[in-house]
């Protein structure tokens, strides 16, 4: 209703645009659970190195973890073989690790490490953020339960908006369909830990 300079008309559209991009991420991931209620997600299996996975997650967030000054260290062996599905196991890492860097403090360390136990990859993500209290936990991996309301966050100036409240969700599933399980253990003041167990073997698979 009134003259503006270019400077305002751009601030405008770079916020219509964080906008668009938030709520096209958000109809995605409501699909994708939908999709995955029905059983129409179906997993593409392959022979995969999870610790190339894992090295290559890492990588593609090292600008993220840069800005706040997070070291991020990777205790990967050389080979842990699983037959899988690339594109779900490197979304649900992605997850697990965004977490982790949006919820620690600058100049901080995240930790990822991968061992072998009973036939199973085990992967612990950890941060030395805040932590989780109790009451939280049982409902992490609720749909839309932000986890904003479960800890502080150390926030850069593009990370002001948060998530959907479905990205733990969609981990849960992802590890659910691969046969495996996550859990998160956290301490206030201490940081917390997500870990997920995979099976190696493809029998142990839940196609659905």
């Amino acid at each position: 209703m009134r003259p503006r300079s270019v400077a305002d008309y751009q601030e405008t559209l770079v916020m219509v645009d964080q906008t668009v991009d938030r709520l096209t991420a958000l109809v995605e991931e409501l699909l994708l659970l939908a999709r995955a209620e029905n059983n129409q997600v179906p997993l593409q299996l392959e022979q995969i190195n999870l610790s190339e996975l894992l090295a290559e997650v890492i990588s593609s967030l090292e600008l993220a973890a840069q800005r706040k000054q997070i070291k991020v260290i990777s205790q990967l062996p050389p080979e842990v073989e699983l037959m899988a599905d690339y594109g779900k196991l490197s979304r649900l890492f992605i997850n697990l690790l965004e977490n982790a860097l949006k919820y620690s403090s600058a100049r901080s360390q995240v930790t990822i490490q991968a061992t072998l136990e009973h036939g199973q990859a085990k992967v612990e993500v950890s941060d030395n953020g805040q932590g989780i209290a109790p009451e939280h936990l049982v409902h992490l991996f609720e749909r839309f339960y932000r986890v904003d309301k479960a800890r502080s966050r150390q926030t850069t100036p593009d990370e002001s908006s948060s998530g959907s409240g479905l990205g733990l969700s969609i981990a849960e599933w992802i590890v659910t369909v691969h046969g495996g399980r996550i859990t998160v253990q956290s301490e206030v003041g201490h940081g917390t830990t997500f870990t997920v167990w995979l099976p190696q073997a493809r029998s142990n698979l839940s196609l659905g």
